[in-house]
């Protein structure tokens, strides 16, 4: 599995924010202090662009600047935005809040996806999307917005290919690209999920839990992800009893991964979608569920102080 805000156009939600710890369980911060050109501390962490993983993009957040290696990998300062790009197009932006340490960002912009399929140097995106230098800057050369790269792929691929014999990159469909990022969205779904993980669930929108009458308690649950791309979560809770849900898989609603909790869509309720966090921390869930209490708290005392001074006014 954002996630649901994206910078371009034909996003796939979710997301996840997303990235990744286990369900469950907390890889804690792995944050690192790190001096820029000033000689100043700054605050640093990893993570990951992938649709598979994509080398050969530069980067750009906040004081580190560089280029994505086979792993994808890039490092980011904290509480700074991120941009990727192409040379001198810009193919993704991603606010501060949305990063954290040890965070997979998806490139699931179907335009952009159809880029950088076409432009692996080897034509095989299962083992991963590598964008040589001398692809990079034909692109320079070619293209100002990756929204018109498609009447342009071709052209710029046959440049590449007079120009570098090596080269066994192709131009990708629409269709190809939604099944390569189907298939890696599933895997990456399977990587937070499963392996025994535990998530403590609740409802993103806890008027809900009034609505259906019941506690303000976190489901424990456990996740399998099917390969159709479908999870199921199933648990229970003290008071609320079973939970059993199905989040169908959905190019634009999936699932988004955020530091704390993964957030998914249940799409087959009779009703109504419902939107669930699965915290990866049973105190985490706990403290939702107590800050919205207090929320809850306040404002009835706040309607009650209005009542009385109401009644006061009248007599």
């Amino acid at each position: 599995m954002s996630i649901f805000k994206k910078v371009l156009p034909y996003t796939f939600a979710i997301g996840l924010s997303v990235i990744l710890s286990g369900c469950g369980s907390d890889s804690g911060s792995n944050f690192t202090n790190n001096s820029d050109d000033n000689n100043k501390e700054v605050q640093t962490g990893n993570g990951e662009y992938v649709d598979s993983p994509i080398k050969g993009v530069n980067y750009s957040c906040g004081v580190k600047n560089g280029i994505t290696d086979e792993n994808g990998s890039f490092i980011f300062e904290v509480n700074k935005n991120c941009s990727f790009k192409l040379g001198n197009v810009v193919i993704r932006e991603v606010n501060s809040s949305d990063l954290y340490d040890g965070k997979k960002i998806i490139e699931n912009n179907i335009s952009v996806a159809i880029l950088l399929q076409s432009l692996d140097y080897d034509g095989n995106t299962s083992n991963g999307i590598d964008i040589r230098e001398n692809v990079i800057q034909l692109i320079e050369n070619n293209l100002t917005d990756v929204l018109d790269n498609t009447s342009k792929i071709a052209d710029i691929i046959s440049d590449i290919n007079n120009s570098d014999p090596n080269f066994y990159g192709h131009e990708i469909n629409e269709t190809e690209a939604k099944k390569h990022l189907k298939e890696n969205m599933i895997k990456i779904a399977k990587e937070l999920l499963e392996n025994n993980k535990t998530f403590y669930t609740v409802y993103d929108d806890l008027n809900k839990y009034d609505d259906k009458n019941q506690t303000k308690e976190f489901w424990e649950v456990n996740c399998s992800v099917e390969n159709d791309g479908n999870i199921s979560i199933d648990g229970n809770s003290s008071n609320n009893g079973d939970l059993n849900i199905t989040i169908t898989y959905d190019e634009d609603n999936y699932f988004e991964d955020f530091k704390d909790y993964i957030k998914v869509i249940d799409t087959n309720d009779s009703d109504e979608n419902i939107t669930y966090r699965l915290y990866k921390n049973e105190s985490e869930a706990n403290e939702y569920l107590g800050i919205k209490n207090n929320e809850d708290n306040d404002e009835d005392n706040d309607e009650d102080n209005d009542s009385d001074e109401s009644e006061e006014e009248n007599m």
